[in-house]
């Protein structure tokens, strides 16, 4: 039996028709469902969900955003702690220098620190720090420029050093290495791993690519970042995912060696020799540790004469029971006298570098 030829194309169009109502009842309910999820997220205040208080983190309040490395200090700015135990000063380029208005002496032998809160000198004073004290120790014809910024890894320093370089002309430049500086390199916000902080803004990332070192991500500020949670949510699952698949396969280690390469270049070819210090509160004498591994990975070929190790001082701490932080809530900040080891330590096997 055959239908007439207009019922046919009645129930085809009926079909369709319901076809395209179902799709489009579909996407709606997901779309209804992403809003909701969105609201949800903003109701927990995602990423600060669980958060009593959300504190900014120090180098927040005292400095500002920065598209090149994701924050810097505020320039021309001091900061004196209530209780006068330590006092911050930067300079017009929002380094941090001995005192308010002081200008860097380009008549002297210059030495660049570079690296994160334990070469800045968290809670301590200029002169309290490991970089001023090696300065003392070398004589007057040297000047320190304390490059360290909080919270830093081995990437922002290498592009704060390039941004100032040229500025500052340094006749040595070192690096102070941590481990976690291999966690940083590979994370883009740092909120992922840091709870209740608030920053002013994510991090430059890089990979290599083809066997180069690029850049894949720019820093932005958060109030961009943070303007729709959902987006935030799912890029902090790909972060978190990624992370883990780069440091279990060693890509993590390979990233932040590669950037310390990158550092080296940099220095030599502007003229600067380039030295390091590698620092971490470990207790693990024992050569199969994973700083002994680490500190020959990272630093090899002609940087092996030139880094520092300065991980085993901890057992002095743990069987003399000495106090060595900056705070009792500190675990990994050196305080003024262990500052003053670092020094002794690093003038004694680099003095005849430096006073050649």
């Amino acid at each position: 039996m055959e239908f007439p030829e207009e019922i046919t194309k009645e129930k085809l169009s009926i079909g369709c028709g319901k076809k395209y109502f179902n799709l489009l009842l579909i996407f709606v309910s997901l779309l209804f469902s992403l809003i909701l999820f969105e609201f949800y997220l903003r109701i927990i205040k995602y990423p600060y969900q669980g958060c009593e208080e959300v504190q900014l983190a120090s180098e927040s309040w005292l400095g500002e955003f920065n598209k090149a490395t994701g924050w810097s200090y505020k320039k021309s700015f001091s900061y004196y702690e209530d209780n006068g135990k330590f006092e911050y000063h930067f300079d017009k380029n929002g380094i941090r220098v001995e005192s308010e208005n002081y200008e860097i002496n380009h008549d002297k032998k210059i030495i660049a620190f570079i690296g994160d809160s334990v070469t800045f000198g968290e809670e301590l004073s200029f002169k309290d720090t490991f970089p001023a004290k090696i300065g003392e120790l070398l004589g007057e014809e040297f000047e320190i420029v304390n490059l360290g910024v909080q919270g830093f890894g081995t990437s922002q320093s290498m592009i704060h050093l390039k941004n100032l370089i040229s500025e500052i002309r340094p006749d040595f430049v070192v690096y102070t290495f941590i481990p976690d500086h291999i966690n940083r390199d590979i994370n883009y916000d740092r909120r992922i791993h840091v709870k209740c902080l608030d920053f002013n803004g994510t991090k430059p990332v890089f990979r290599i690519v083809d066997g180069q070192l690029k850049q894949i991500r720019k820093p932005k500020l958060y109030k961009t970042v943070d303007r729709f949670k959902l987006a935030l949510f799912l890029d902090d699952i790909y972060q978190i995912s990624k992370e883990r698949e780069q440091i279990e396969s060693g890509d993590a280690e390979k990233i932040t060696k590669e950037i310390i390469n990158q550092i080296s270049e940099l220095v030599r070819n502007n003229g600067a020799q380039d030295y390091y210090i590698y620092y971490d509160n470990v207790y693990d004498t024992s050569i199969y540790s994973y700083n002994d591994y680490l500190v020959k990975y990272i630093f090899d070929g002609d940087k092996e004469d030139k880094v520092f190790n300065f991980t085993n001082w901890a057992i002095d701490s743990q069987t003399k029971g000495k106090k060595y932080y900056v705070n009792d809530e500190d675990d990994y900040h050196p305080n003024a006298s262990l500052s003053a080891e670092i020094a002794k330590g690093f003038f004694n096997k680099f003095k005849d570098h430096f006073l050649d």
